[in-house]
């Protein structure tokens, strides 16, 4: 089956989609848990409390095998107030949905497309069969491979998903806006579910192509100059990486320098890479070569001692850095550049 317009898409969701075969959450029903509503028995969860004490939605294992997964919500089902481990992309393709986001009552209508981190509590109210929503569940790990380039941007969606998945910062945000009718954004996003839901040749490769311009296309879309950008921290990042280096050079590396942050190894790899022109571990070279010659001109400490106060203990190794940032020998850097006190 290959699916290829708007139109077929609607029939589909009309016709032939099968609600149950989208049980995206997969384990145990919660125990004592009141509701004021029925639970369709082929809709199994796993809303569990977390450490906060709130419903938590947990991704099941096809969502985790997948990186990603794309769901059509359920019509005549209200869903209590959770929030989920995942992000959630919510487009209202037809209709309305009455929803409770932060706190906050919005009701979406067609073509609107709400974005929520993994700290947001909501909820939303019973669809009708008029009702045509869908929704994109996302972890971390789509971000992770072919998208982490997208992250060293310092723009609103970018910092967006850098707090949703990769900082310890607890935000709880969310973002709502309506997509142009017969905009390109639009005809992405259909694109990419007709893609999802049809059985047709390299359809992994066209639905990563699909998100990629997805994020794209939402980075200029959400990056308005009256947005405040959601993490501080990027427009800093570059002095703050720097004096971090210069106060841990001897003992730190890529996955500390990532956890002191609170940011993935690999986001903080690209972020690098992007500021300062070369990687981490060429960066953490050069200024422990800076460090290096400074002792070497301001002090009378050993070589050896020198090395080791920089965080090396190959000498070699030491040796042939050294070199390569001054051309010449530690030795002969000394005998030329001492500071007599």
């Amino acid at each position: 089956m290959i699916i290829k317009n708007y139109n077929e898409l609607k029939n589909y969701f009309n016709n032939s989609y099968d609600e149950n075969q989208e049980n995206i959450i997969d384990s145990e029903k919660m125990d004592g848990y009141e509701m004021d509503f029925d639970l369709s028995n082929s809709v199994e969860w796993i809303l569990k409390f977390d450490e906060e004490g709130n419903y938590t939605s947990y991704p099941n294992e096809k969502l985790k095998e997948n990186k990603f997964r794309i769901t059509k919500k359920h019509c005549n089902l209200e869903i209590p107030e959770h929030r989920h481990e995942y992000m959630e992309i919510v487009y209202l393709m037809e209709g309305k949905i009455e929803m409770t986001v932060d706190g906050e009552s919005i009701t979406m209508k067609k073509n609107d497309i709400c974005i929520m981190n993994n700290n947001v509590k909501h909820s939303n109210k019973a669809l009708s069969s008029d009702d045509l929503a869908i929704n994109i569940l996302l972890t971390d790990k789509v971000f992770d491979s072919v998208f982490m380039h997208l992250l060293s941007d310092d723009n609103y969606i970018s910092n967006f998903i850098i707090n949703s998945f990769y900082s310890s910062n607890k935000t709880k945000k969310y973002m709502i806006k309506n997509i142009e009718e017969n905009s390109f954004l639009e005809s992405v996003l259909i694109n990419l579910i007709c893609e999802y839901y049809s059985n047709s040749i390299r359809c992994k490769s066209k639905i990563n192509g699909c998100l990629l311009l997805l994020f794209t296309e939402l980075s200029r879309m959400f990056n308005e100059p009256k947005e405040i950008n959601i993490n501080k921290k990027c427009s800093k990042i570059k002095n703050n990486i720097v004096e971090y280096l210069q106060k841990e050079y001897k003992e730190t590396s890529l996955l500390k320098a990532a956890e002191h942050f609170n940011f993935h190894p690999n986001y903080l790899s690209n972020l690098v890479k992007k500021e300062f022109g070369k990687n981490f571990k060429d960066l953490l070279i050069d200024i422990r070569m800076v460090e290096a010659g400074r002792m070497l001109r301001t002090t009378d400490k050993k070589i050896n001692i020198i090395m080791e106060d920089v965080g090396y203990f190959n000498e070699s190794y030491f040796y042939r850095q050294f070199r390569n940032k001054y051309n010449t020998t530690p030795f002969e850097y000394r005998k030329q550049n001492l500071i007599k006190s």
